[in-house]
């Protein structure tokens, strides 16, 4: 298993498809987006994952803000407790709706967001499951 960490930018920065500034851009990340750098290096980047929206791609390491903290040591269910909706990103726009008694698999929080597999979730919409 690679060993995963939570990552966020400072300012804009693209995702790329290749390690180098001339690859292809996959997507344009803005301040406040997280990604999940695999481990997996090249020089300065570091391959990076954005699990809600299903892309793989490559940031330089020099644009990354380690955000370790925030990370769980294991995934973590999570139940949603009212109707919410969730988003792609904290600035994002919003992407699935999420139902009472649903399941989530959570991988971070912090004080108002879950990192989900279905999304950023706001923290006060859900619960942890108590097994």
């Amino acid at each position: 298993m690679v060993n995963m960490w939570v990552m966020s930018y400072v300012g804009e920065v693209s995702l790329r498809s290749e390690p180098g500034k001339h690859s292809k851009v996959l997507k344009t990340l803005k301040d406040g987006d997280t990604v999940i750098a695999t481990g997996e290096r090249m020089g300065r980047w570091l391959q990076c994952a954005m699990p809600c929206e299903q892309i793989n791609g490559w940031i330089r390491e020099d644009f990354l803000t380690n955000a370790e903290q925030k990370m769980f040591s294991e995934p973590k269910i999570f139940v949603v407790k009212r109707q919410t909706i969730s988003r792609y990103s904290i600035n994002g726009a919003y992407w699935k709706g999420l139902n009472p008694g649903e399941k989530v698999k959570a991988y971070m929080s912090d004080s108002y967001w879950v990192v989900t597999n279905k999304g950023l979730v706001r923290k006060d919409c859900v619960e942890e499951c108590k097994a």
